[in-house]
């Protein structure tokens, strides 16, 4: 039930698209039946070919006025491209406003309006509570939408029946995934897995509750599974990557990127966006730019509303930062202004934008963003990034207070003790460093302080005057 069965992909319909395109390229007009092309509609949506879709659709509803499946489409086509109204007003016009798929597509539209309870009370309506079809499809509407308890709810109703149901047990699998319960997830997956080994999306639920448990190894050795049931396998590719990328294989990770975006495993703004930041660890300026310049591409593309698009604000943000290292200022800030179009208030472009001030070596102008960042929630990670960005372009002493400040409230968190105690060797603090030093569960010894001799950082004379007389109390 519903317009994004997993089921669209199959060769039945892939040969009726293939038919309906022919008939178009060499200007044929048969007859296509209503539901047919609502099926066409469905696969080009799901491919994000939305001017297509629409095009079969206006073309289906002149031959077939009112039909209940092409209008159903319709209104999920402006589901897809963000106009709710226009989704609303399509669902009221549909006769049967009874059919399980109308009430389906109402509740969606209610949920994406935030109108949860109502979206609840319309989805009772739909029939007996135990009836499989209608478990499946409310849960994985729920579950789509991110109520996952909600659809643990609608699971219940058909424990006592489905239990040992392979459908059921895979929305069950399906569910312990979404809500982040790995070890019953995998639990529930390899139960699965027994039944039927040659099932790419079993290995493929499997592999991403080993990825939440942070076992790369395991997650890549469920994927070659995977992929040796189905060398389609898309997400496959996705998880490859992602666990490369985590073991710093960021060569190997870009190449399974590129196979995923190949193979429909993620949306390829979303890969070239991987890409890009993979290329900005490498500091490959240039390659970023251009993965950068495509996700910007392909994102408009897909929206005629540029500020429905959290990822372009982004790409823009990115970029600015790549541009950064390249001395580009004005265009840096150009983009930050950008991405703030699109997310009024996101802290994040503030800090950004800050790091573009210091490199070009105006600190007021800086820190004025950064106070703005920090006035909107002066949480951990915000502070931990303005010190980073302080240090990184030698504001030292600017830096000091901010760590400082990390270290009071969570003296375990990332590196803040190892930077506070190099930051006291380059002002030439030694009772400072001293003071983090002895509070440290690691310690900096005697062969460390040596090391921070030979080490250019250190090499002026307040820091070579502190690692001395370290060394000296160290004795």
């Amino acid at each position: 039930m519903g317009r994004k069965d997993p089921s669209m992909a199959n060769e039945g319909i892939k040969t009726l698209v293939s038919a309906y395109e022919q008939d178009k390229a060499e200007g044929k007009s048969r007859y296509w039946d209503g539901d047919e092309l609502a099926d066409i509609t469905a696969h080009y949506a799901i491919d994000r070919r939305y001017a297509e879709a629409q095009e079969v659709i206006n073309y289906g509803l002149r031959l077939h006025p009112h039909h209940t499946l092409l209008l159903i489409e319709q209104a999920y086509l402006y589901i897809d491209t963000s106009q709710l109204q226009a989704a609303q007003l399509i669902a009221e016009t549909i006769a049967d406003q009874t059919d399980a798929e109308v009430i389906m597509l109402k509740a969606e539209i209610l949920l994406h309006m935030g109108l949860v309870d109502e979206a609840g009370r319309m989805l009772e309506s739909l029939g007996e509570d135990d009836d499989m079809e209608i478990i499946i499809s409310v849960c994985y509407l729920y579950m789509d939408m991110g109520y996952e308890e909600l659809a643990y709810q609608w699971l219940k109703k058909g424990e006592s029946r489905y239990a040992h149901s392979e459908r059921y047990m895979a929305v069950m699998a399906d569910y312990l995934l979404n809500s982040r319960q790995p070890d019953k997830g995998i639990e529930q997956f390899e139960r699965l897995i027994d039944v039927d080994p040659y099932n790419s999306s079993y290995w493929m639920g499997l592999a991403k509750c080993r990825f939440l448990q942070d076992d790369y190894a395991a997650t890549m050795e469920a994927c070659d599974f995977a992929l040796a049931a189905n060398e389609n396998e898309g997400e496959a590719y996705t998880y490859r990557a992602h666990c490369l990328s985590q073991l710093d294989n960021q060569e190997a990770a870009i190449v399974e990127y590129k196979r995923a975006i190949k193979h429909k495993g993620m949306l390829p703004e979303v890969g070239f966006f991987f890409i890009g930041n993979i290329h900005i660890i490498a500091e490959r300026w240039e390659e970023a730019i251009q993965a950068f310049d495509e996700v910007i591409l392909l994102t408009r593309q897909q929206s005629d509303n540029e500020q429905s698009s959290l990822l372009l604000a982004d790409a823009y943000a990115q970029k600015a930062v790549v541009l950064t290292q390249l001395g580009d200022f004005d265009q840096a800030h150009e983009l930050c202004d950008r991405a703030r179009l699109i997310e009024p208030g996101e802290t994040h472009f503030d800090l950004v934008e800050g790091s573009t001030y210091l490199a070009d070596g105006k600190l007021a102008e800086a820190m004025a963003l950064f106070f703005k960042a920090l006035s909107n929630g002066k949480d951990t990670e915000t502070y931990y990034t303005v010190a980073s960005y302080l240090l990184e372009y030698g504001y030292v002493k600017e830096a000091l207070p901010y760590f400082r400040e990390i270290y009071a409230e969570d003296p375990a968190y990332k590196d803040v003790s190892e930077k506070i105690r190099l930051i006291s060797i380059m002002l030439g603090q030694v009772n400072e460093f001293f003071f983090y030093n002895n509070l440290s569960p690691r310690p900096f010894g005697r062969e460390a302080i040596i090391d921070f001799m030979n080490h250019p950082a250190y090499a002026d004379e307040i820091a070579k005057a502190a690692l001395k007389e370290i060394l000296k109390r160290m004795s």
